[in-house]
């Protein structure tokens, strides 16, 4: 899973007259690492959590919440994971 951009980024470059800043738009792409996937759920009613690796075993959990507590409906829901941002290089773009 990536995403890709174009980024405002700051290049320090040096020429003859010393150092100098350039301001110019590269492509970047953050990367999401599949191992560090995490899904999430809080009962908004009480105080109730659940984190699991896999979508559906988190929802399993939610609705087995809701089977012990009837009036239990409504779940704020997340996924987390780590991701990198990486610079595209010329090669990759293709």
């Amino acid at each position: 899973m990536s995403t890709t951009a174009h980024v405002n980024t700051r290049e320090i470059v040096k020429d003859a007259r010393g150092l100098r800043a350039l301001w110019r738009y590269v492509l970047h792409r953050i990367v999401v690492h599949s191992d560090t996937i995490t899904y999430g759920a809080q009962c908004l009613v009480c105080e109730w959590t659940v984190q699991r690796n896999d979508d559906a075993a988190m929802h399993l959990a939610c609705m087995r919440h809701t089977g012990r507590n009837p009036d239990h409906t409504a779940f704020w829901t997340y996924c987390r994971a780590m991701a990198y941002v990486q610079l595209v290089d010329k090669e990759s773009r293709q």
